[in-house]
């Protein structure tokens, strides 16, 4: 069951990535698409959702007043729209899918899953892309890859109605959509009315709804599930041109294409569609990060670890111009990790007094690592805090990624065995 509760808006801004790719991969390639990244109605009429606010939130007084924040949709969205321009009120006007139910593209949308997915409280995700006609990616086999204007990333959050019962499908929570202009990156949410699969409406301030599903134990869970707003989202897909997880390392793996595809290499297959600029390399050449970090025993500790903090982390704590807080001097993408070119052990967090301590609910650790004490590591303590303004990440999750905080357990409590030069406790002698 799913409520939307409109009334409590989430008005703070926090410096955090809303999450790029994450959760379960799902099955996103339900009715997978050879198309050639084709414009699929990308954009839609601006505004084409409402009647000038009519009994809308922004209507009367609403959140951002006339031609303020609300002036293209609202402040809760459901309900009215607050002017005639703007992005299109309703999901089905941009013409992404055949059909949104089912959650089936259109041609040229290209659904793509990611090696190391960003957690965000157990939701499923399926996730698309799509480059206009005659334009490609900028790719890079160690950097994001860049995005031509007109370029689109698709990603819908579900819950299965019963995990032990795949036939009664999803319900679909909400629908986002990364919007790269010329020198701008717009970001865009849609929310699925309760019992509604149907279509989904443009909000600019996130709600909480209340979501419940059945587990593959049988347990029901229940969880008070925040939509990021808009200005949160913005805050870490600010960069022009970049988005959070497209890159080589998230690419490199399989995916189902449907019939008469079948199973390719993704980067192997978009790169056939004539979607990058350059060639990739041969597969087995590519950056490539560990599949399900967090659980994979067979991959090294280490790879394990700077594959997670890439896809949780990094699109905040990373070197300038990409990171968010990259003045805080946490670096924990993947580059930055890697033990033989990367950045030194105390920008991995090693011994680092932190420089932004949350609201000081239960963390008080000094340092953000400390080798071989994980109880006394700062990062690993606001992993496990579930308390708004002191979680990591403060977006996109409201309870704790067990699995996660057992990977960076181990990988602190591992770290003076697995590098020389690192030694238990602090200071490093």
């Amino acid at each position: 069951m799913k409520m939307l509760s409109f009334g409590f808006l989430l008005l703070i801004s926090i410096a955090v990535g809303c999450g790029s790719d994450s959760g379960s991969s799902g099955t996103a390639g339900a009715g997978g698409s050879a198309g050639a990244g084709g414009s699929a109605g990308a954009g839609g009429e601006g505004g084409a959702g409402g009647q000038g606010g009519a009994g809308g939130m922004a209507g009367a007084g609403g959140e951002g007043g006339a031609g303020g924040m609300a002036g293209a949709g609202g402040a809760g969205g459901i309900g009215g729209s607050g002017g005639t321009s703007g992005p299109p009120q309703l999901l089905s006007e941009w013409g992404l899918f055949k059909s949104i139910p089912d959650q089936i593209p259109e041609d040229g949308l290209i659904p793509y899953e990611v090696t190391a997915p960003l957690f965000t409280d157990d939701a499923a995700k399926f996730r698309w892309v799509q480059v206009p006609d005659g334009e490609q990616l900028v790719y890079s086999d160690t950097e994001r890859w860049l995005n031509p204007a007109g370029t689109i990333y698709v990603k819908t959050f579900a819950y299965p109605v019963d995990a032990r019962s795949p036939e009664l499908g999803y319900q679909l929570i909400e629908t986002r959509l990364l919007v790269f202009g010329e020198d701008k990156v717009d970001t865009w949410t849609y929310v699925y009315p309760e019992g509604d699969n149907n279509d989904a409406e443009r909000i600019n301030f996130g709600p909480v709804l209340d979501v419940s599903w059945t587990n593959v134990l049988g347990e029901t869970i229940s969880l008070d599930y925040e939509v990021p707003s808009v200005p949160q989202c913005k805050e870490c897909h600010s960069v022009a041109g970049r988005s959070l997880g497209p890159s080589s390392g998230m690419f490199n793996r399989d995916n189902d294409y449907g019939p008469g595809i079948g199973v390719l290499n993704q980067i192997d297959y978009m790169n056939g569609l004539g979607m990058f600029d350059a060639e990739p390399p041969p597969v087995g050449e590519r950056t490539t990060y560990v599949s399900d970090p967090a659980i994979a025993t067979e991959a090294g500790l280490h790879d394990r670890a700077r594959s997670y903090f890439d896809s949780n982390c990094a699109h905040c704590h990373a070197p300038a111009p990409y990171g968010e807080v990259s003045d805080k001097g946490l670096h924990l993408d993947y580059q930055s990790m890697d033990p033989d070119t990367g950045t030194s052990f105390f920008t991995w967090g090693v011994c680092k007094p932190h420089s932004s301590g949350g609201n000081g609910v239960d963390c008080e650790q000094p340092l953000d690592v400390v080798p071989g004490d994980p109880s006394s590591s700062f990062l690993l303590c606001r992993m496990e805090s579930i308390a708004a303004g002191e979680r990591m990440a403060p977006v996109g999750r409201t309870i704790v990624h067990a699995q996660g905080v057992e990977l960076i357990r181990e990988w602190i409590q591992e770290l003076p065995n697995l590098f020389v030069g690192v030694t238990p406790g602090c200071p490093q002698q």
